[in-house]
């Protein structure tokens, strides 16, 4: 029997919307347009990269204006952010808005916020200065990331222009694991000799600086460029784990590249697990769920998904046995192959969950509920990606 065409699938039942025949599609909305709207920077001993930020998004067309700015930087940078940025009368923050054409229109940020990137003890970090607190900063960047792409209202511009060079690839390798098609990432440049006028923020007409070898300049003159950085998006799930404690930095990597990997399944019944990818990662399974995996899967190679409520209970005992070789029969919890029909969604979810560990949730490994196919389930897999046993010895 060939197998299906490719479906849409879904976790939990939930439909995906189609336009229907005729019907067009709904305008993709513009990054300026979304509800919330964040300008993400990392700041270190130069807080000035921020107004200067602000300000070329406040002249784009159409404008970027930031409903919400999230700096991070170290515990001296706070301290410079402070005072430079939002400080009493050197409010440079509010001074961008006040001369943009936004400023009447009450566009000035609800919020603007200072958070603090940790060291490896978890206190506020003066500098990266050993691998330790390299890790923790790495955590603490994608954590952030994570936590506003996971808000479908909110669409991020984050800057790589301040901090050290370490947090730039932090940044720009979290937008690339999270960041979604209303995410950007930039990077701000300074006419000179403005570049290296410690007290320059951003131009301001007749607004004059000191220059070092004597006589002054006025910022008005300054060139502020903002240089789009093209990224791809690897589209990770920022919800797509299971667990309580999100996955650090390098593990979050490590998912991803898996995803990028030519597809593999192989089952392995006689020592209980299945390996994945073409690293052969090994996840160790429970015989039931082990053995519903490879009959799900068996179904799915042969072109014929598995139907919640017509269960091949005999080729599922030939799975069952098979996975229990090594275990003893109690430890299957089914003493019948009917009880899989009442252990079945409970089976599956614990199933999912355990992939769910070592892949992000949208992984083509995961067990999911195909759309307009009732109580039908499969895999994001082709055929020939799934490996029997007996195949196992094939070259990859």
């Amino acid at each position: 029997m060939a197998h299906p065409a490719p479906e849409k699938t879904t976790t939990g039942g939930a439909k995906i919307h189609r336009p229907q025949a005729g019907q067009e599609p709904e305008r993709p909305i513009a990054p300026h347009e979304y509800p919330r709207r964040v300008l993400l920077c990392l700041t270190g001993l130069s807080p000035a990269v921020v107004t200067e930020t602000l300000y070329a998004l406040l002249r784009r067309t159409p404008a970027f204006v930031p409903t919400e700015i999230v700096l991070l930087t170290t515990s001296k940078g706070k301290k410079l952010a402070e005072e430079g940025l939002v400080g009493g009368a050197q409010d440079r923050i509010r001074a961008v808005f006040a001369q943009s054409v936004h400023a009447n229109a009450g566009m000035y940020p609800a919020s603007v916020q200072i958070r603090v990137l940790p060291g490896s003890d978890q206190a506020p970090l003066e500098d990266i200065r050993n691998a330790a607190d390299s890790v923790a900063v790495g955590d603490f960047i994608v954590g952030c990331v994570r936590e506003l792409a996971s808000d479908p209202r909110c669409a991020i511009h984050a800057s790589l222009a301040g901090g050290r060079k370490t947090m730039g690839y932090y940044l720009g390798t979290a937008m690339a694991l999270y960041g979604r098609a209303q995410d950007s990432l930039s990077h701000v440049l300074i006419s000179a000799p403005f570049d290296t006028l410690p007290e320059f923020y951003f131009p301001q007409p007749g607004l004059k600086l000191a220059l070092p070898g004597g006589g002054t300049v006025d910022t008005g003159s300054a060139q502020v460029d903002l240089v789009d950085l093209p990224f791809v998006r690897m589209g990770a799930d920022p919800n797509g784990t299971s667990r309580r404690t999100p996955p650090s930095f390098s593990e979050t990597v490590a998912r991803r590249a898996r995803m990028l990997e030519p597809r593999r399944l192989e089952f392995a019944p006689e020592d209980g697990m299945v390996r994945i990818g073409r690293s052969r990662l090994e996840l160790h399974l429970p015989p039931l769920q082990l053995a519903l995996y490879w009959l799900i899967a068996r179904l799915w190679k042969r072109g014929d998904p598995i139907q919640r409520k017509n269960l091949p209970l005999d080729e599922f005992q030939r799975c069952l046995n098979g996975c229990s070789a090594r275990h003893a029969p109690c430890g299957t919890g089914v003493q019948d192959p009917q009880d899989l029909i009442n252990q079945f969604d409970r089976t599956l979810a614990r199933l999912n969950a355990a992939l769910g560990r070592i892949l992000d949730e949208d992984s083509p490994y995961h067990v999911r509920r195909l759309e307009n196919r009732s109580g039908r389930y499969g895999l994001g897999l082709a055929s020939h990606e799934i490996i029997e046993p007996e195949e196992a010895a094939q070259p990859f």
